[in-house]
């Protein structure tokens, strides 16, 4: 992929609480990611394919949104839409997390069906990006884990069913509540 600069910045948010505005006027990303952030003549820019000029514009990290029910791909059967999570990139929504796949026709509630279609939501974003926007699907599994009543749940979420939010967090607790 190749690599982009955004130059000019007027004002650059981080994202950090503690740290809201940094002070810097471009930002280099390559293969998706920020890969440096200063002052544009501090910065080597000669391997960027692009260079976006933000004319004194701000920069902000992507807004996240966490209830949202993906069912397979782009398509909700809930208002039989196709194209639907393209949509909230427009809104500067860049991550969404999905709240449950719970929309589907049909849909089994057994324990079984809801990790399986848990999992196979969470498959299928990980080599899916509509429109760019990162989708963390399985939120199902994930109640369960949090809940941490059961052993299928937390190989759901060690699978990599909810993806990084959860993985760090409950992991460690719930590997030692499982050996107990």
């Amino acid at each position: 992929m190749p690599s982009l600069a955004i130059v000019n910045i007027g004002t650059l948010v981080s994202g950090d609480l503690a740290r809201p505005l940094l002070p810097a006027d471009a930002l280099v990303i390559r293969d998706g990611h920020i890969a440096a952030v200063g002052r544009r003549a501090e910065l080597d820019l000669s391997r960027c394919a692009t260079i976006l000029d933000a004319n004194g514009g701000a920069v902000c990290p992507g807004l996240i949104d966490s209830h949202v029910h993906v069912v397979f791909g782009d398509w909700t059967p809930r208002q039989n839409m196709i194209g639907w999570i393209e949509t909230y990139l427009h809104g500067g929504a860049t991550t969404i997390i999905s709240a449950g796949e719970m929309h589907l026709p049909g849909r089994s509630t057994s324990p079984a069906a809801t990790k399986a279609l848990a999992i196979l939501a969470a498959e299928s974003f990980r080599r899916l990006r509509p429109g760019g926007v990162k989708v963390m699907a399985a939120a199902e599994a994930c109640r369960q884990i949090r809940s941490r009543t059961s052993p299928a749940a937390w190989f759901v979420g060690r699978a990599g069913a909810c993806g990084e939010l959860l993985d760090a967090v409950w992991a460690p607790a719930l590997t030692n509540e499982i050996a107990t």
